[in-house]
């Protein structure tokens, strides 16, 4: 995806009513797009292909509750 694809996305997700929730890449681009949504950090594990460990942003228009391991 480029830049203008994040941008219309954001601007979609920002005129829905209904509870929505992302998984998505962390990367301050997107945290700017969504500064004024809730944001949670959170590990993610990958074991499909090649197996690893990433940071991922969960978005929502929603609260978003941290829950310990």
């Amino acid at each position: 995806y480029n830049d203008n694809d994040h941008i219309e996305l954001a601007k979609h997700l920002h005129r829905q009513d209904c509870p929505w929730l992302m998984s998505i890449d962390s990367h301050p681009r997107i945290r700017e797009l969504y500064m004024d949504r809730c944001l949670l950090d959170i590990k993610a594990k990958y074991t499909a292909k090649n197996k690893r460990h990433a940071d991922e942003l969960l978005v929502s228009n929603r609260q978003l509750l941290e829950v310990e391991d």
